[in-house]
């Protein structure tokens, strides 16, 4: 206990050391991927002006796609691995959603003026903010500068397609060696239309977000960050699940200690304490008793669900100069309490019955990273990443112990011991090329969900989920090849990589369940299947024509396999792409751009139940115009060509928007 008090206390204690001294900046090669503002792609960058949200921008990472199960709240999938198999962080801090139907994935609560740049490590060779089998997803927040100023910035926003109507805006004030950033975000959707001017129902949301940083400095290299979130979404449609989203409620808070330059070796210490809890409501109120009655899966009933997630955690992180190489250190603890359950109201009679659904799961979580580069020579940069992290996790409700008796018996905890590792090197062949290839090594403990879940209904599959504590790891052994050219006013990017994931874990028959005829779903167990394997290509260029055209493209395939049944593994992406024609001058910036996908026939029928998707294209127009130094005009048309499309990662074939126009107003103060 000593021992951990200090180390709690260092960063604090080291301040008085680090007020006189200071040194200069060393610059390091990364292999960090920055996708929102990453300064070196100027076609990207202009795109990124004339985008109007999160999923847009997200779209634009080649190892990212979404799944959607509503007008709202799409899932950031990473070459086809969903957030189960990924580390989701927001500025490194851990979140887990609240709704056992993932209606809340971490994404919901990231707003586009929130978000300077997110950082993706597909590969495996960043693991300083957590590792899973997909990789990490680590989204960085604005924050506000010291630079004296006062500035405001509104932005307000209609769209037709869904009568949505947005209103946000920012403020930023800055004065002596104190500054402050205030952000807010107000939505509201009615029903949406799809292609062909198709009326979807029951797709009506409203959401609202605000952000406040405060920064302090109290010398030249110290700083001190508060940050507060708050975000609440309320009537959320959802015409792929057989619920709705009632209320959802997040707040987040967190204090932020950075030292810089403590001395001639330590060259950075970040240190962070966070909060934060989501409070998730669901039911089917607002469904037909035709509907109710006739589905598949409990009818005659409304089941009003509610789940919570609280975590707090702990988190420092240190850049270390060591002769002439880098060494980095992170260490992480954080504890999260998952609770879930529902009502079962009976129409006919008003007979209610109660269920658990996770029981009060407490997680409890420590991790160790240690990143090493070094320079072997002028054309060779070595990178390599260790990762330790011990997770044990319990069932706290007695009434969830006693309900799942009959599959777990008296095991309601577990434990797992995580060993990641990855070496990247980088090989720079000449001024214009570069060269890279990572080789890692990664296990994920199974989720709480996965662990301890209790009758978790899959639209899907249309079966029912229970959870198995004496899960394997999974393990992923995976092989990442890149290489990069880049000219004055061309930039050409290309990834093959290969994962083979031994232990998958998916939901296999429940045969000991006797099914009746008014409960007509599976009952799945989760399982370890046996193995798979992922393979896949992604290619990008960026072309400056001129100074004022730019064209930019994207493409990516990737084919899976499950070695057990001869099948692709869920959410496998088809040959997609992105194709952008754009135009810049001093006062505008237009971008046609065309989004394609082929047709999927690659698709999981005992792991999942998928069907295939035909392909599409679909094009969009976007601008921005600046009046004035003051006023900025935003308008475009998505989807010109009015396509009734949905894509492999939509729930149920749930469609995509139709035409959409829209026109925003931005005024900067």
């Amino acid at each position: 206990m000593k021992k951990l008090i200090l180390i709690l206390l260092l960063p604090y204690l080291l301040i008085a050391a680090t007020e006189k001294d200071s040194i200069s900046n060393i610059e390091y090669k990364s292999d960090e991927i920055i996708v929102i503002d990453d300064d070196f792609n100027a076609v990207q960058k202009n795109m990124n002006t004339v985008l109007n949200s999160v999923d847009d921008l997200l779209k634009y990472n080649n190892s990212i796609d979404l799944i959607t199960r509503a007008n709202f709240a799409s899932e950031a999938i990473v070459r086809g691995y969903d957030q189960n198999r990924l580390s989701v962080t927001i500025d490194g801090m851990r979140m887990f959603s609240a709704c056992i139907d993932k209606m809340d994935p971490i994404t919901s609560y990231i707003e586009v003026e929130n978000l300077k740049a997110s950082e993706v490590s597909a590969d495996k060779s960043d693991m300083s903010h957590g590792i899973s089998v997909g990789g990490s997803l680590n989204f960085i927040t604005n924050k506000p500068t010291i630079n004296n100023d006062f500035r405001i910035v509104l932005d307000n926003q209609i769209s037709s397609a869904s009568e949505y109507y947005n209103s946000k805006g920012r403020v930023d004030y800055s004065s002596g060696n104190f500054a402050t950033l205030i952000s807010y975000s107000v939505k509201n959707a009615g029903n949406f239309t799809a292609g062909n001017s198709t009326l979807i129902g029951n797709s009506s949301f409203s959401k609202e977000n605000v952000k406040l940083n405060t920064l302090y400095n109290s010398s030249t290299n110290i700083t001190h960050g508060l940050e507060y979130i708050y975000d609440h979404s309320a009537d959320v449609g959802y015409p792929a699940l057989i619920m709705d989203t009632r209320s959802t409620e997040m707040n987040m808070l967190s204090y932020q200690l950075g030292m810089k330059n403590i001395n001639d070796v330590i060259l950075s210490w970040d240190t962070r304490v966070y909060y934060n809890s989501i409070s998730h409501l669901m039911d089917d109120y607002d469904r037909s008793d035709e509907e109710i009655m006739n589905r598949s899966v409990m009818p005659g009933m409304y089941m009003p669900m509610d789940g919570t997630t609280e975590t707090m955690g702990f988190l420092t992180k240190n850049k270390l100069l060591v002769g002439d190489d880098i060494l980095k250190f992170t260490l992480e603890v954080f504890r999260m309490n998952a609770f879930s359950d529902m009502k079962m109201e009976m129409l006919e009679t008003g007979r209610e019955m109660y269920l658990i659904n996770l029981g009060d799961i407490e997680t409890y979580s420590g991790g160790i990273y240690t990143g090493y580069f070094t320079q072997l020579n002028e054309s060779l940069l070595l990178k390599l990443n260790g990762r330790i992290d011990y997770i044990t996790r319990k069932v706290n409700s007695e009434f969830a112990r006693a309900t799942a008796e009959s599959y777990w018996g008296d095991n309601y905890s577990n434990n797992n011991l995580q060993l990641n590792t990855s070496a990247n090197l980088q090989l720079e062949i000449s001024e214009s090329q570069n060269a890279n290839i990572t080789l890692s090594r990664v296990e994920r403990a199974p989720t709480h969900l996965e662990s301890f879940g209790f009758y978790i209904y899959n639209i899907a599959d249309n079966s029912i989920y229970i959870g198995n504590p004496e899960l394997n790891k999974e393990k992923s052994y995976s092989v990442n090849l890149g290489y990069d050219y880049h000219a004055e006013n061309f930039n050409l990017k290309l990834n093959l990589y290969n994962d083979y994931i031994v232990d998958y874990i998916a939901g296999l028959n429940d045969d000991g369940v006797e099914v009746v005829e008014t409960f007509a779903q599976s009952f799945k167990l989760f399982q370890n299947i046996g193995n798979a394997n992922i393979t896949g290509m992604e290619a990008s260029i960026d072309y400056n024509i001129n100074s004022s055209f730019g064209l930019l493209g994207k493409l990516k395939y990737q084919y899976s396999q499950s070695l057990t049944y001869n099948e692709a593994l869920p959410f496998t992406p088809p040959l997609s792409g992105i194709i952008n024609l754009s135009y810049n001058s001093e006062d505008y910036t237009g971008v046609m751009s065309a989004e394609f996908a082929s047709r999927q026939n690659n698709i999981s029928k005992n792991i999942n139940i998928e069907d295939s998707t035909p392909g599409y294209v679909i094009l969009n127009w976007r601008n921005n115009y600046k009046i004035n130094e003051t006023v900025t005009v935003r308008f475009g048309i998505e989807n010109i060509l009015d396509k009734y499309y949905y894509t492999h990662f939509s729930i149920n074939n749930l469609p995509n928007l139709g035409r959409n126009i829209y026109l925003g107003l931005v005024v900067g103060l």
